[in-house]
C-alpha cells in the first residue's frame, strides 16, 4: 500500500508544477491545482508516518480534516468552468470555513481531532464520530449541489453549442462527483462487509482521483466565452437579402403555426427582454438569410456566440428568436440544417462513392455519434436506412 502513497504524491506534485508554470493560467486551472494539492496532502501525511521514512514535518504529519475541502473545491471548480465564477474573492473562503475552524482547533488543542479511520469500532470517541458526520454532510451537500448544477448545465448547453462533446457537457465531472460519494460510502460500510482493504483504502481512493481528475482537468477549458456582440456594436440591416435556399423541411412545416403563436404568446416576452416583435421578425429574416447564403452550420465548431457575431445580433437575442420564433434550441436548429445538407448530398449521384461519415463531416458534423443521434431524431431513421430508401425510390 505504501507504493500508492508515493505514486499519488509524485503525480500530484508533477501536475501542480505543470499547472503553476502554465502560461495564461485560468481561474479553473488555479482551483484545479489547489484541489489536487489538497488531495495529495493526506497521502503526504501518511507517508511521513510510515516506518520507511524518518522525516517529521509537524504540519504534514498532523491529521488535518482535508476531506472538508473537497466539496468546496468541486463546487468552485465547476462554477469556474461554466462561467458562474469569474474571479476568486475573499467571500469564497466561506466555503472552507468548517475546515479552517477545525484546523484552528487542532492547532490550539492538545487533544487532536482527526479524520476517522476505516478500522475504527463503535467504541471510537465521540469527537471522531462527530467529525465523520460533518465530513459526510459536507460531501453530500456539495455533491448534491454539483449534480444539480450539472443537470441544469446539460439543459443550457443546447442553446449555445451545435456539437456536444464531453468537454462541453462535463459528463466526466458528473461521473467523478458520483464516484467521490461512493468512495466515502464504501469506507463507511466497509467494516460490516468483506471488502478488500485496497478498495476502501483512502490512499487508493485519493491516488485514483488525482490521476482521473488530472487526466480530464488538463484537457478541460472554460466552456462559455464572453458575448462577442453587444447592443453598441449591433448592426441594423433594414434591407434583408432574399433567401436563395429554403430552410430545412422541419422548419418550413411549422412556420405557419409558429407565426400564429408568436402573435399571441411572445409579445410580453419581447417587452420584458427589450426586443419588440417587429425587430424580432427582422432578426429572424437576417438569421435565415445568413443560414441559406453563408452556411455557417458547415463550421463544426459553430456556437451561438459565433453565429451572433456573424449576423451582428446580440447573443441573447439570437437565442431568444431561435427559441421563441422558431421553437428550437440552438443545437437542434443548426443540426437540422446539417441534416438537410446531408440529405441533399445523398440525393446526388456524385455522392455514391462517399461514405455516410464522409458526408457528415462535409456538412459540419465532427462526431459519428452526434451525427447518428441527430439524424435519427430529425428524420426518424438511421442514415443508412435513409440512403437505402433513396435507392429503392
Amino acid at each position: 500500500m505504501d507504493e500508492l502513497l508515493y505514486i499519488g504524491i509524485a503525480h500530484a506534485s508533477f501536475i501542480a508544477l505543470f499547472l503553476f508554470s502554465k502560461e495564461n493560467r485560468s481561474l479553473s486551472d488555479n482551483i484545479l491545482m489547489g484541489w489536487i494539492i489538497f488531495l495529495a496532502l493526506p497521502l503526504a501525511g501518511k507517508a511521513m508516518s510510515c516506518d520507511m521514512l524518518h522525516i517529521s514535518i509537524p504540519l504534514l504529519t498532523t491529521n488535518f480534516i482535508y476531506p472538508l475541502t473537497f466539496g468546496p473545491f468541486l463546487w468552485l471548480y465547476l462554477n469556474s468552468l461554466i462561467g458562474g465564477l469569474q474571479s476568486f474573492q475573499l467571500k469564497h473562503l466561506s466555503h472552507f470555513a468548517p475546515f479552517l475552524v477545525l484546523t484552528f482547533i487542532q492547532l490550539t488543542l492538545t487533544n487532536e481531532i482527526s479524520f476517522p479511520h476505516t478500522n475504527q469500532t463503535l467504541d471510537n470517541n465521540i469527537q471522531n464520530m462527530l467529525v465523520g458526520t460533518i465530513i459526510l454532510c459536507s460531501l453530500f451537500s456539495y455533491s448534491t449541489a454539483a449534480l444539480w448544477r450539472l443537470h441544469k448545465h446539460s439543459k443550457e448547453v443546447v442553446n449555445h453549442f451545435s456539437t456536444l462533446s464531453g468537454k462541453i457537457t462535463l459528463k466526466w465531472l458528473n461521473y467523478i462527483t458520483i464516484a467521490f460519494v461512493i468512495s466515502y460510502i464504501v469506507p463507511a460500510i466497509g467494516p460490516f462487509f468483506p471488502f478488500s482493504a485496497l478498495i476502501y483504502s483512502h490512499a487508493f481512493a485519493f491516488t485514483m482521483f488525482i490521476f482521473i481528475l488530472s487526466f480530464f482537468g488538463l484537457k478541460q477549458t472554460q466552456i462559455y466565452p464572453p458575448d462577442p456582440v453587444s447592443e453598441n456594436t449591433e448592426i441594423e440591416t433594414e434591407q434583408i437579402l432574399s433567401v436563395s435556399e429554403k430552410p430545412p423541411e422541419t422548419l418550413r412545416s411549422n412556420s405557419t403555426d409558429l407565426k400564429k403563436d408568436s402573435d399571441t404568446t411572445n409579445q410580453n416576452k419581447y417587452e420584458r427582454s427589450g426586443l419588440d416583435e417587429e425587430r424580432a421578425r427582422r432578426y429572424v429574416q437576417r438569421l435565415l438569410s445568413c443560414m441559406a447564403k453563408e452556411k455557417p452550420y458547415l463550421d463544426a465548431t459553430l456556437t451561438v456566440e459565433k453565429l451572433a457575431k456573424q449576423i451582428a445580433i446580440p447573443r441573447h437575442y439570437t437565442t431568444q428568436i431561435i427559441s421563441e420564433q422558431l421553437n428550437r434550441n440552438f443545437y437542434l436548429f443548426i443540426n437540422e440544417y446539417r441534416i438537410e445538407s446531408v440529405k441533399q448530398i445523398m440525393q446526388q449521384a456524385e455522392s455514391e462513392n462517399m461514405s455516410v461519415l464522409e458526408i457528415a463531416y462535409v456538412c459540419g458534423f465532427n462526431s459519428k455519434s452526434t451525427f447518428n443521434t441527430a439524424f435519427k431524431k430529425i428524420t426518424k431513421m438511421t442514415p443508412s436506412q435513409y440512403r437505402k430508401s433513396l435507392v429503392r425510390n
